[in-house]
């Protein structure tokens, strides 16, 4: 029982056990949940005052219904978040000290399904600044009962460029 005093036999055994826990719970695979984003922006750079549109599309490649919420994170207050069919402006965001986040759908997809859905993103720029890019990101939880897991998240810059007469 020499070979259990070495400290690397516990770092192996150690390693062996994470490996084993992360492929038994696929902890590192947000996919599991089968809800997967789509997010194709029109364009990646916009003049002040104007907007652009984002195609979002979230699929449920799960063999089941399954009930989703969809969210738009950001940090800046320099954004403008409009529905891209009606027009209107989406739900005020929650503040939480570090972001920003709307909670734009809660739906249900049924077995691959998709649902398509754009978005109108507006920008502005604080005084003295001649362009910003901005990162905003995209998240689709499954909900099950009372609780919400992480499926798929994606990201996109946009640029916001003050045009100099």
């Amino acid at each position: 029982m020499d070979f259990l005093r070495k400290p690397y036999i516990y770092i192996i055994i150690g390693i062996v056990l994470v490996v084993v826990i992360i492929f038994f719970f696929r902890i590192f695979n947000p996919e599991q949940f089968g809800l997967i984003l789509i997010v194709s922006p029109m364009s990646s750079s916009i003049q002040m005052g104007q907007n652009t549109t984002i195609a979002t599309i979230i699929e449920n490649t799960a063999n089941q219904k399954q009930t989703y919420e969809f969210r738009i994170v950001y940090t800046s207050t320099n954004l403008s978040y409009y529905n891209g069919i009606t027009k209107e402006p989406l739900l005020p965001p929650v503040y939480n000290d570090i972001n920003y986040t709307i909670i734009y759908l809660n739906d249900t997809l049924g077995p691959n399904e998709n649902a398509e859905f754009p978005i109108i993103v507006e920008g502005y720029l604080p005084l003295g600044i001649s362009s910003k890019r901005y990162t905003i990101f995209f998240e689709v939880y499954a909900v099950e009962d009372a609780s919400k897991f992480l499926s798929d998240r994606k990201s996109i810059s946009l640029t916001v460029r003050r045009v100099l007469p």
